[in-house]
This record gives C-alpha cells, sequence and structure tokens, in this order.
C-alpha cells in the first residue's frame, strides 16, 4: 500500500491508493452481486452495502434479487460480461442498490435495472446522476407504463415518417398509368403499415391501461419531474401585416385581432392537462401525440435503455 508524508503534517501518512482500492472493492461487490448464481445474496448486500439492517429486509431482499436478474439479463442482451463491468462511485452505488430494493412493481424494477445496467458498462458513458435517480425515486407504476408506451408509440410513428416512396412520390397528374399504379401499390403499402401501426399502439395502450384514463391527473407527476410536456399548439398562427397606408390600418386591426385570439387560445391549451395520451389521426397519417418526451425526457430514457 503506497503512502506519502504530508509536509505540513509532520510524519502523518496520506495514503494515495484508497480511491483505487476503494473502486477495486466496489467492483467485487457488484461482481458479487452479479454472479452465477448468487450463492450467499444476502451477506454480500448486507456487507457491501448494509440493506439488510433494514426492518422491512425480506422483501427488500426479494426486490434486491429480482432486480439484480433483470441486471444480469440486460447486460447479457448488451453483450457485456460481468467480469468487464465498471463499478459506479460508492454513493451511486448505494442509492440504486436502495432504490432497486425498494421497487416491487415490475415496470418501475426495469426502468432501475436499466439504468444500473448502463452505468456498468463500459461503452454506454452512462452515469447515475442524481437527477435521473431523483425521477426514478419519483415514478408510479402507471408513470414506468406511460414511458414505455411513449417510447414505442414515437418509435411507431417514426417507421411511418421514414416509409420510403422513391421517386415515384414526385409524380404529377400528367405521369404515366405504369408509374401511377406503382404510386397506388406504394400509397396502399403505407396504409397497410399505417393501420398496423395503429392496432400495434392501441394493443400496448390497452395491456398497459392506458387508453381509457379516468383520472386527469396522470400527468402531473411527470411533467413536474420535466419528463414530459404537452405537444406544441397546432393552431394557425397569423401573421401581421405591415402598414403601407392610412387604408391599410383597418386590415392590421384585424389581424392583430386574430393574433391576440391566437396567443389566448394558446395559452389556455398550454394551461390545461393533457386529456389523453394520443389519438388516431382521421388523415390517415397514423398516431397523433398528445404528450411528448421532453429533452430531458429523451435523455431519462436513454440512460435507462428503454426501447433499445
Amino acid at each position: 500500500m503506497s503512502s506519502e508524508e504530508d509536509p505540513k503534517r509532520g510524519n502523518l501518512k496520506v495514503n494515495l491508493s484508497l480511491g483505487k482500492e476503494i473502486d477495486a472493492a466496489l467492483g467485487d461487490v457488484v461482481r458479487g452481486l452479479l454472479s452465477r448464481p448468487a450463492e450467499e445474496l444476502g451477506n454480500l448486500v448486507g456487507d457491501g452495502i448494509g440493506l439488510l439492517g433494514d426492518r422491512v429486509k425480506k422483501k427488500r431482499e426479494s426486490n434486491a434479487r429480482l432486480g439484480l436478474e433483470e441486471i444480469r439479463l440486460q447486460l447479457d442482451d448488451a453483450g457485456v460480461e460481468v467480469k468487464d463491468i465498471t463499478p459506479p462511485k460508492e454513493e451511486e452505488l448505494h442509492l440504486l442498490m436502495n432504490g432497486l430494493s425498494l421497487v416491487d412493481d415490475e415496470s418501475v424494477r426495469s426502468l432501475w435495472a436499466g439504468l444500473f445496467a448502463r452505468s456498468l458498462s463500459p461503452e454506454t458513458g452512462v452515469e447515475a446522476e442524481r437527477s435521473l435517480l431523483a425521477v426514478l425515486d419519483s415514478l408510479s407504476p402507471m408513470d414506468a407504463k406511460i414511458i414505455d408506451f411513449l417510447v414505442f408509440a414515437q418509435n411507431e410513428q417514426e417507421k411511418l415518417n421514414k416509409f420510403d416512396y422513391g421517386p415515384i412520390a414526385y409524380l404529377n397528374v400528367e405521369a404515366e398509368s405504369e408509374q401511377q399504379e406503382a404510386l397506388r401499390v406504394k400509397q396502399e403499402e403505407h396504409a397497410q403499415l399505417t393501420n398496423q401501426a395503429i392496432s400495434k399502439v392501441q394493443f400496448k395502450a390497452a395491456g398497459y391501461g392506458l387508453d381509457d384514463l379516468a383520472s386527469t391527473s396522470w400527468s402531473d407527476n411527470l411533467v413536474r419531474q420535466g419528463v414530459i410536456e404537452k405537444v406544441p399548439y397546432k393552431g394557425f398562427k397569423p401573421r401581421l401585416s405591415r402598414v403601407q397606408g392610412i387604408d391599410d390600418y383597418d386590415e392590421q386591426f384585424a389581424d392583430m385581432r386574430k393574433f391576440f385570439e391566437f396567443l389566448e387560445r394558446e395559452r389556455e391549451y398550454n394551461s390545461e392537462r393533457p386529456q389523453a395520451l394520443y389519438s388516431v389521426s382521421p388523415l390517415g397519417v397514423g398516431i397523433v401525440l398528445e404528450v411528448q418526451l421532453t429533452a430531458f425526457g429523451k435523455h431519462f430514457v436513454d440512460a435507462c435503455g428503454v426501447g433499445s
């Protein structure tokens, strides 16, 4: 063990390798927790984290076992071997294990396990940031389902948006019949994919119990945590005309009235809670989401590996 004298403290020895030894010890603890099979899991958790001092230790131990198994599965799917994991900082490890041990809902556990697994992977660069942990700590089972649903629905809509018509997308009305037929076939293909996407999204929503949200407060926590927001108001924003002469004042006043009416409708829209997660567009463009992930929300789902 290396050490060095501190001139300001006489002959007091200062351990320079303590941090590396702590990191190594944490790595041993995590590898022990994730080893197969996880013999004496209770002892490992108790010695490494201090979890077993809790009065509900049996329940928390069961939650930790389920969470650690989920982490192992996610690491396997990502091709990360236990011997190659990079342990998080000691305090982050404590918070992750503590949070994981308190979760008994599968949807919420999956998010905790996702952040835990990605923070152990040397390739992701993900850290167990306090902001992410704070969100995880606040989530209800419905919150976790909403997050997973939004990622799923957005992915389905993006697939439709990327549908490739090829050069026939730019045909004019005078195009030859063969080209018109090719365009018709592509349009039918897109319509079929749209219907499939709608069915999958509706099935997902029904399975999660999100197709008929009775309460108007379902979005409150996720909005408060900065994870989701209402989609921007889609009303047409009037343009203010420029005054060219005295005869143009009436037109400008009319434009100003329309503009302020638009601002009032936008304000009312933004002040109201979202009424639903999504709707089906009558124009055949697929799913229309009523809420969306914020920039932080996208960071959160990426860190937790949602949809990956």
